[in-house]
């Protein structure tokens, strides 16, 4: 009874393991963390009950079909991707198993298959295989959090630093093995072994739940960043749209005045409809209306406060900004790389646009946001003057100040590259062009597409 549920223990901190560290790729079925505890605990149950028949090569097969179905019940996704993955991880449990027992023979100087035969009816060896693994997996989810940047360096090197803990209770595992082989122990130094062992196994179940508690107060403050971050953003919005009211107020003002002399113009000048000059003034007046840029219709916060300041920006600047934006809900993207990407672009395309100007040429930036099918295509592009040189990949300009284009690329495509997008910079003597591209996720659904 007691094999059967260390076995159990065994069985459910390995598949909680794997349930940790795939919750940082794919996305819960359930919400409910009970609910994914107890899915765990049922599959726990399963395979300490199949390993309590001592049949190594059911047990392995056993575990390998209760590791893929576990994970298809905890997470959403494509299924082969998600039965790879618990194969994977199982697999990785099984070939940790081997390693405590290479180790084991080799202090005890004995085949493999002896040490197999004899520690299969010693279910307490085997966490050691459990710390092995949670070792593996703890620097495999450091390596995958590190590409994607989802931790801070700081919460990289916490997690790390755990790692010692389980090394070293391992050592002292195998001290105690190869103490109680090369030396006859008394009755009190065996107990004494059993209680140090015993203790070691507490104090990693306590700092492992302590690590998971620390990374749940990691998610919690980002969460609250995120929060605040929109909270600013629409305050900033709301400023951004008093303004742009105010603007489109004495345009209106303006436009009035306008109309009411062209309609003057028209009653007491009907020879300038036959010369040209009232279509002239019609289209002046048409072409101040287009420059107008209206952006309610924006659904992503952050990206219309970008745009908001970006075309205010341009009315000051007297830069031509054209836009066609047929998608708008980025809501697959977080707001800080929604600030990133469109920000950073942008400005650079303005500050190439004074440039133009300082060269008595026509300023222009174009933006265009399409989207067919499950594809997101977005343009950015500015006239230049500005010579552009690549050093290493990563464009410069000859410019003192470096900031035109080289500035804010990478970061650009760093945040497009958590999204699996891909960007694309071509350039020739009179224009700069950004082209990116985004897969909207599957379970993401939205706006009409660009016929």
């Amino acid at each position: 009874m007691i094999d059967v549920l260390l076995a159990f223990i065994q069985c459910f901190t390995n598949f909680l393991i794997t349930y940790l560290f795939l919750t940082g790729i794919f996305a819960h079925r359930f919400q409910n963390t009970y609910v994914s505890i107890t899915i765990v605990a049922i599959h726990s149950l399963l395979l300490a009950l199949i390993n309590s028949l001592k049949h190594p090569l059911l047990n392995t097969v056993i575990s390998l079909v209760l590791a893929a179905l576990m994970v298809v019940c905890l997470f959403s996704g494509k299924i082969s991707r998600l039965i790879f993955a618990g194969l994977v991880a199982d697999a990785i449990i099984i070939g940790c198993e081997f390693i405590p027992l290479a180790i084991l023979s080799a202090l005890d100087q004995t085949d493999v298959f002896t040490i197999v035969n004899t520690t299969i009816q010693n279910v307490s060896f085997s966490f050691i295989s459990t710390g092995v693994y949670f070792i593996f997996s703890s620097i495999a989810k450091f390596l995958f959090y590190r590409k994607i940047e989802k931790l801070s360096p700081s919460e990289n090197r916490i997690n790390i630093a755990l790692l010692p803990l389980p090394m070293l209770s391992i050592a002292i595992v195998y001290y105690v093995i190869f103490t109680s082989k090369t030396a006859d122990l008394s009755n009190t130094m065996i107990v004494s072994s059993i209680i140090i062992v015993f203790l070691l196994l507490v104090v990693n179940y306590i700092v492992f739940l302590s690590d998971q508690d620390s990374r749940k107060k990691y998610e919690y403050r980002s969460q609250i960043a995120e929060m605040q971050l929109q909270s600013e953003m629409k305050e900033l919005l709301i400023l951004q749209q008093e303004n742009h009211i105010r603007t489109t107020n004495a345009l209106i003002h303006d436009f009035k005045n306008q109309l009411r002399i062209l309609q003057e113009l028209a009653r007491n000048a009907p020879n300038l409809s036959s010369n040209g000059t009232l279509s002239s003034y019609i289209n002046d007046t048409l072409c101040g209306l287009s420059t107008t840029e209206d952006f309610t219709e924006i659904n992503c916060d952050a990206l219309r406060c970008i745009l908001l300041d970006t075309s205010q920006q341009c009315r000051e600047q007297n830069i031509k900004l054209k836009s066609e934006i047929y998608y708008s809900d980025f809501n697959f993207i977080a707001y800080q790389d929604i600030c990133t990407i469109f920000s950073n672009a942008l400005d650079n395309a303005i500050r190439e646009c004074k440039y133009v100007q300082k060269a008595n040429k026509s300023a222009e930036i174009y933006l265009s946001i399409q989207k067919m099918n499950q594809i997101v295509f977005i343009q950015i592009s500015n006239t230049k003057v500005s010579a552009i040189r690549e050093i290493n990949g990563q464009i410069q300009t000859t410019k003192d100040d470096s900031s035109p284009h080289g500035l804010g690329l990478s970061n650009i495509e760093r945040s497009i590259k958590k999204y699996n997008g891909t960007l694309e910079i071509n350039y020739t003597d009179n224009k700069f062009v950004l082209n990116i591209l985004f897969t909207i996720p599957q379970n993401i659904r939205h706006s009409r597409d660009l016929t």
